[in-house]
């Protein structure tokens, strides 16, 4: 089996661990407390003693809010992080696989991004994410893949945050109605989704952007309410409110429309297979 490291441990490097042995692949997970991705003699070690052939590089800091505030720590992480592990991948020749996001877009557009438009994030954490996307640029065996609104599982004993945790928590909570912001539109990746569409494309010859996503697109409040609906709640108590409603002093800004598509049939055909709804269905109707 052709060994894939994995680098972080939040949802979707638990996805790709559960999901690698169907794909022919022996995961390798490479956890902060073995390697910080900040220290570079530490990744490099790491990386050269275990010898994948492929690197997915998942760890990053992906607090919005915090990145905001904290934006030298979400560059550290980020850029010089994803510049250390392209480094090591590269003293093997391991194809490296990079996770960047939405949020590299400034949202001003009504059609879905594609792989060749510009970037030009609006907060701290896409452009600490952008510049992890030109340390990939530099490495011939460097992919970027952009994904958005991933859910789904974390490892055991791992905290869960994602945007559908934190609704049905409220909904389940009390019958009180729950605002959610209704202009902002997106996809949303159910993580072992993307975990599936990654190991399929993983040693394949790829354009060096993806763009990967569960199939679907709706704002934030239609997603709440189809989880509601999905749960046996009203979704009627999902109740819209604008950006500039809930805005708070230190919240970062988000992108009005960030919904990504692919100009590769191959990328837009994978895609398909894989419907947000039935990711939902199955996250919702999975044990917590």
């Amino acid at each position: 089996m052709r060994k894939v490291l994995i680098t972080g441990s939040g949802m979707v490097a638990t996805a790709l661990l559960e999901c690698a042995p169907e794909f022919g692949f022996a995961p390798h997970l490479l956890l902060r407390r073995q390697a910080d991705i900040t220290e570079q003699t530490a990744v490099a070690r790491a990386i050269w003693e275990a010898k994948p052939a492929i690197v997915i590089h998942t760890a990053a800091e992906t607090r919005v809010d915090y990145c905001e505030s904290q934006s030298e720590e979400a560059l550290k992480t980020n850029a010089l992080g994803t510049v250390n592990v392209r480094n090591a991948a590269a003293e093997i020749n391991a194809e490296l696989v990079y996770i960047s996001t939405d949020y590299v877009f400034s949202g001003e557009k009504s059609s879905p991004w594609l792989e060749s438009d510009e970037p030009n994030p609006v907060n701290a954490y896409g452009v600490s994410k952008l510049a992890g996307e030109w340390a990939i640029q530099a490495y011939e065996f460097g992919r970027i893949v952009r994904t958005s609104g991933v859910f789904g599982r974390r490892g055991a004993g791992r905290p869960e945050r994602n945007f559908f945790k934190s609704i049905t928590g409220r909904l389940a909570a009390d019958n009180q109605p729950v605002e959610v912001v209704d202009d902002q539109l997106t996809a949303v990746t159910y993580a072992p989704h993307l975990a599936r569409m990654l190991l399929d494309l993983a040693g394949r010859p790829l354009p060096p952007v993806v763009h990967l996503t569960s199939a679907g697109q709706d704002t934030w409040c239609g997603w709440a309410r189809r989880a509601a609906a999905l749960l046996g709640h009203d979704p009627a108590r999902i109740k819209p409110v604008s950006s500039a409603e809930t805005a708070e002093t230190g919240r970062a800004r988000r992108p009005h429309y960030s919904v990504l598509g692919s100009a590769f049939a191959e990328i837009v055909e994978l895609v398909g297979r894989y419907p947000a709804e039935a990711g939902l269905r199955e996250y919702l109707a999975s044990p917590v």
